[in-house]
């Protein structure tokens, strides 16, 4: 990121309007065609480029997908860490509005990462780790995520269309968080840690119907559909199996062989 000197781009309500800027960074100049948006029932919406932050493409794998209320978010990749912005009225009502960062998982897993930052002007908004049904508004999901104020939450939707339920940590997250949900079956389980070896558990297990095929990754929301929030993510990792082939993807990676076998006797 860096500073940069004032420029504004326009648009009216529910449209992008397209616009140019300089940025530089040090010795480094970059052109680059900015997009400003405007929800639905506004008049106009500016953007003051006065900070910035040049992301990469997300890898293959990933899709970053705008679910519900708000204006479209972005996701990319800088120097390793994943930055997700995202805006959205909230999630736990009948319906969710939040940017999510996803990959598929079939069958038992865990998504583990580190939430280095988290910027939003909402004391509510939320960013952390989630499973989920699928992208509509109102799939059941599993969420462990960090808020501003430092509390650590863990909060799903077992029947799609209904009002979410959820837990609070004992005690509130050191910064900067490790988050960690794990699936077995129908039963998720969330948790955090201050350093990466220690995990202490959100609340109980909780049987979440969920298909066997999901979404997992990272989420995003502003608790605002006018406004975004800004998380950046390390260390993700994942283990499961992300093809559907009932093969664990650590052993197609780590070690190419697999063997199942059954004891009759």
């Amino acid at each position: 990121g860096g500073a940069e000197a004032f420029s504004t781009v326009t648009g009216s309500g529910g449209t992008w309007t397209r616009g140019s800027h300089t940025f530089t960074t040090g010795a480094e100049v970059t052109s680059a065609t900015l997009f400003a948006y405007a929800p639905s029932g506004s008049n106009v919406a500016a953007v003051d480029v006065d900070d910035f932050l040049i992301v990469e493409a997300l890898p293959p794998a990933w899709t970053s997908t705008k679910i519900g209320s708000g204006y479209p978010g972005e996701a990319g990749i800088s120097d390793g860490r994943i930055v997700v912005r995202g805006s959205g009225n909230n999630l736990g009502t009948a319906t969710d509005g939040l940017q999510f960062v996803h990959q598929p998982m079939s069958g038992d897993g865990k998504i583990t990462a580190k939430l280095n930052s988290f910027e939003s002007a909402h004391n509510r908004a939320k960013a952390g780790l989630m499973l989920r049904a699928s992208d509509a508004p109102g799939a059941p999901f599993a969420m462990v995520h960090w808020l501003p104020d430092g509390q650590c939450e863990f909060i799903w939707r077992n029947t799609a269309g209904t009002a979410a339920s959820y837990v609070w940590a004992s005690t509130t997250t050191a910064w900067p968080p490790q988050l960690r949900l794990i699936r077995t079956g129908q039963l998720v389980t969330a948790s955090f840690s201050t350093n990466g070896s220690t995990w202490t558990q959100v609340g109980a297990t909780q049987a979440i119907d969920l298909p066997p095929d999901i979404l997992a990754g990272l989420a995003v929301t502003s608790h605002e559909t006018a406004d975004s929030g800004e998380a950046v993510f390390t260390n993700f990792s994942f283990t499961g199996d992300r093809d559907g082939d009932g093969i664990p993807d650590d052993y197609e990676t780590n070690t190419g062989v697999y063997v199942s076998a059954t004891n009759t006797g």
